[in-house]
């Protein structure tokens, strides 16, 4: 699990914002198997958000600048969109696995959805892994929004 002398909030905050969502990722591997992960970032409008991931690199529709890459994704009638407005997790059944998609909040506030793959349906503290980990992120996107230009 990474680096025992730091929290996962320690090993998420010092990493490079572009680099958090790797860190996070070997967290989520190495705990409970996932795969595909992925942070989905409200936009400014709330009526989408933008992916964050390596995946969506070879995607139709998606932007690039520099060295990242993102994917904006229209929240209407969409799982992310149930996410965000119960601020529960949300399971979806998939190929024996499952899609497990969390919401990224601070204090109630919310800022996105962590997405990954699971190889087998998850258990309670698959879920409990996986809300720790959106946790942290909310933090770490908080902190980092007053440096990210809006113009982007």
């Amino acid at each position: 699990m990474g680096d025992g002398n730091r929290t996962l909030l320690g090993r998420i905050d010092a990493a490079a914002p572009v680099d958090a969502i790797e860190v996070a990722e070997a967290e989520l591997v190495d705990v409970v198997g996932a795969r595909d992960v992925c942070l989905l970032i409200c936009d400014y409008t709330g009526r989408a958000v933008v992916r964050f991931d390596r995946a969506s690199w070879a995607r139709a529709g998606v932007r690039r600048r520099d060295d990242e890459t993102t994917e904006t994704v229209p929240l209407a009638g969409t799982a992310y969109e149930r996410v965000l407005r119960t601020q529960r997790i949300d399971v979806e059944q998939e190929d024996g696995g499952a899609v497990v998609r969390a919401p990224v909040t601070v204090r109630g506030d919310a800022i996105g959805v962590l997405e990954l793959r699971v190889p087998q349906p998850p258990v309670a503290a698959t879920l409990v892994e996986v809300a720790e980990v959106a946790q942290a992120f909310g933090y770490v996107v908080v902190a980092n929004r007053r440096y990210t230009p809006r113009s982007a």
